[in-house]
């Protein structure tokens, strides 16, 4: 169940951001485990992304979460001029 692999990877030792992939293909990066908050039940999700934004997320349309270093996840790297 997607609700319990959220809970493991917010409880990793160091955590590490992981991206949330919906059955839209809407992506949503967890950058650090306070930023997202998952009901008691585990029937509603809420994430604030790196703007502040608020995203209400419901786990029956999520397909997948898994760390955003791997897995076909890709984490954004600027190259610096220098």
């Amino acid at each position: 169940m997607i609700v319990e692999a959220l809970r493991t990877l917010n409880h990793a030792a160091p955590f590490r951001p992981y991206v949330i992939r919906m059955a839209s293909g809407e992506k949503y990066r967890v950058l650090h485990p306070d930023f997202i908050s998952i009901s008691p039940r585990g029937s509603q999700i809420v994430l604030f992304d790196e703007t502040e934004r608020m995203h209400m997320l419901s786990p029956l349309l999520m397909e997948a979460a898994t760390p955003a270093n791997g897995n076909g996840a890709h984490k954004s790297r600027r190259k610096r001029a220098g």
